[in-house]
This record gives structure tokens, sequence and C-alpha cells, in this order.
């Protein structure tokens, strides 16, 4: 398991996405990233550090902590940030909790594809319940 500490900035993103956070159960990670308390993704290399562990721990000035945001933004916005099946990917994530991407950056469309994104994962989810259900209900009865 992680030892690391998850700050209010990531727990703040993390809700405006419509996800929870908590530490990660891999220890090459730092976050884990769950809906409906299933887990989706592990995020965040466990032996790097991200914006608001610069500003909190390292003690880095907001202005180094910012550039160092918008290098690490400009070096993975290449990565998908939606799948093709309307899904937020990883880099998506730790783009938004452990970087804190700036609203600002996003337009109108981006937040519409986000809620997408988020109602097609509970969906898919609920679905794979609701077959994992059955199966368990038709397992009993043999």
């Amino acid at each position: 398991m992680s030892n690391y500490k998850i700050k209010k900035l990531q727990v703040d993103k993390a809700n405006e996405l419509g996800v929870k956070i908590r530490p990660s159960t891999n220890k090459n990670k730092k976050v884990d990233v769950y809906i409906r308390d299933k887990k989706i993704y592990s995020i965040g290399g466990a032996g790097y550090n991200d914006y608001a562990t610069y500003i909190k721990d390292k003690n880095v000035s907001k202005e180094d902590a910012e550039k160092r945001r918008v290098s690490y933004i400009a070096r993975h916005s290449k990565e998908p940030k939606i799948d093709k099946d309307g899904e937020y990917t990883k880099s998506l994530y730790a783009d938004e909790i452990l970087w804190g991407k700036r609203k600002d950056n996003i337009n109108s469309s981006e937040i519409r594809k986000k809620k997408t994104a988020i109602g097609n994962v509970v969906k898919r989810i609920e679905a794979k319940e609701k077959v994992r259900d059955k199966k368990i209900k038709e397992d009993k009865k043999k």
C-alpha cells in the first residue's frame, strides 16, 4: 500500500470529476481512483512529485510549482484523455487530480465530454454488476 498523503486540492479535483480517491493499494502508485466504490485506475508514480506535493511538502513557491505543472501538462499533452469508448483515461485523471489542470484550459465541450464519459463508466459498471449478480443467482440455482 502506498504511504502517499492525499491533499485537499486533490480531493476537491476528484469531487469535480465525480470520483473518489484513496491512497493506492499498489506500492508503485500514489492514488487509486474509484467510481461508486469500484477502483478504475491507479495513478501517479510513487517516486515522482505532483503539484500539491510541491506546494505543501517541498516548500516550492507557487510560481515554481506552476512551471512544473505547465511542464508536466506539456509533456503529457499528446496522451489521449478520453478513450474510444468515451471514458476518461488514466492520463486525464492524473492531469486533473495530481496536477490540478486549470479549469480555464477546459472549454465547455470538454466539460460535456467529461460528464458523458463519467456517465458511460457508471453505466458500464452497473451493467457488469447486473451480469455478475445474474450469474451468482444462476449458480445458486444449480
